[in-house]
């Protein structure tokens, strides 16, 4: 599984990709501890993905985040969902599987 294309000579978010590179590229692997992903970002993905972390051997990074800040990034995930499937319409041929597949 670890043996993927690395994007199939696409470009990504941020950078060119190689078409014929195969793998992880280790220069992307733990972007988010170099400002890639907020205090309140990371404590949220640690929250959702906590008991996976755990059985994979990843640790948890203590994270402190501003409690309000917490508590707004929880309520507009509803807005910021409807927005991201809004702006994806035309990626997706059945919208209905792509939602059941991402839950």
């Amino acid at each position: 599984m670890l043996d993927v294309p690395q994007n199939e000579g696409g470009v990504s978010s941020h950078k060119q990709i190689t078409p014929k590179r195969r793998g992880i590229d280790p220069n992307t692997t733990g972007k988010w501890r170099r400002g890639g992903l907020s205090v309140t970002e990371i404590h949220i993905c640690q929250q959702v993905t906590y008991t996976n972390m755990l059985k994979h051997g990843y640790s948890y990074a203590s994270m402190k985040p501003n409690p309000l800040m917490l508590a707004l990034s929880w309520a507009f995930l509803p807005v910021k969902l409807t927005l991201a499937l809004l702006m994806n319409l035309d990626r997706t041929r059945n919208i209905v599987e792509a939602i059941r597949r991402r839950l």
